[in-house]
């Protein structure tokens, strides 16, 4: 199957009224699922990573933080995670983020989508 571009993939979901939404965790959240064929799950399944990218990219967009805005998020971030037990063995793999923790992570990941 030839590659197709993430816009194209979002376009022709969009058109068949299925919504594709970035998670916190950069995952997918496709609902309704069942209007998916099976043409469509292999475009979205070969085409993940740059759908995910591209909606990244978006929700950075749509963000527009300034510098000063940037600085504060990676504090927020960085502040949260070092009193956190659960956020610390996150960052080794142990374990997952807490609600706050996950929440300021993905926002602080966005930035480099910048």
């Amino acid at each position: 199957m030839p590659s197709v571009r993430a816009t194209d993939v979002l376009d022709a979901l969009l058109k068949l009224g299925v919504q594709v939404k970035l998670l916190e965790s950069f995952d997918l959240d496709i609902s309704p699922a069942s209007k998916l064929l099976p043409l469509h799950r292999q475009m979205l399944k070969s085409e993940k990573m740059t759908i995910v990218i591209h909606l990244s990219r978006l929700a950075a967009k749509e963000m527009n933080l300034t510098k000063d805005e940037v600085r504060s998020t990676f504090h927020f971030y960085h502040s949260h995670h070092f009193k956190c037990d659960l956020c610390i063995a996150a960052g080794k793999r142990y374990r997952i983020r807490c609600d706050e923790g996950r929440s300021l992570w993905f926002r602080y990941q966005l930035q480099s989508y910048r």
